[in-house]
């Protein structure tokens, strides 16, 4: 009840590297577009150590691109933006600038989890 949470489950083995933070604008890596973003701060998710799908034989994310929060929580949306040069990039939409986080991996199976306080 004290945080909002994103979890990115990873195929594949081994423990991916992650590079987290506040960003002025969204910026799809490879191409320089604009992503659009809900909330009125953006947290730049990096996923380091990814394959493409058709490299590593893993199943890409099919689900909603952006992925909407529940109501009057901190986060807002979720956005993927996709894979380039071996690293995932997603972000995070969130209600209010500067709010903390936290960040952490599980195993079995591998996942990355942002925490964003409420």
């Amino acid at each position: 009840e004290n945080f909002d949470r994103v979890v990115y489950e990873m195929g594949g083995t081994g423990t991916p590297g992650w590079r987290v933070g506040y960003v002025d604008r969204a910026v799809q890596d490879g191409s320089g577009n604009d992503v659009t973003v809900a909330g009125d701060a953006i947290l730049q998710v990096l996923i380091d150590g990814s394959a493409y799908p058709f490299d590593s034989g893993v199943e890409p994310y099919s689900g909603p691109n952006p992925v909407l929060a529940q109501p009057g929580g901190s986060v807002v949306e979720v956005n993927g933006s996709g894979v380039f040069e071996g690293v995932t990039q997603s972000f995070i939409g969130v209600a209010e600038p500067n709010t903390p986080f936290d960040v952490y991996t599980l195993t079995n199976p591998t996942r990355l989890v942002v925490d964003v306080a409420r």
